[in-house]
């Protein structure tokens, strides 16, 4: 789950109090650079606060979506398409990026 992290700290030096600690995704490929779409076949839409994926060449395999603050949600996908559910979601702007053996894409999407 996440959840905002709020404290307050008096001035002054704070050594070794904190620390932070990122989970590693070894199932996405580290990169230098911005993904680069390089799978044309995908089709990403957004109707009735429903994503809807489809892939006219290679099945699916990954899903993540991120929001404007960059809290994101992934999903295992299999098959040619794929229908995800935004009624839990406040309307805005997503990121969302699919990942097939073709390669991926990245497009933005308005939730409304």
């Amino acid at each position: 789950t996440q959840a905002a992290l709020e404290f307050d700290i008096e001035a002054g030096e704070n050594k070794d109090r904190f620390f932070l600690n990122l989970e590693y995704d070894d199932t996405l490929q580290p990169t230098t650079d911005i993904d680069e779409n390089t799978a044309d076949d995908i089709t990403i839409t957004c109707n009735d606060k429903r994503i809807i994926i489809k892939s006219a060449g290679a099945d699916l395999r990954k899903v993540r979506i991120a929001d404007a603050a960059g809290r994101s949600t992934k999903t295992d996908a299999s098959g040619r398409m794929e229908i995800i559910d935004m009624n839990g979601y406040a309307n805005g702007v997503y990121m969302v990026t699919v990942w097939t053996k073709n390669g991926n894409k990245t497009e933005r999407i308005i939730v409304k």
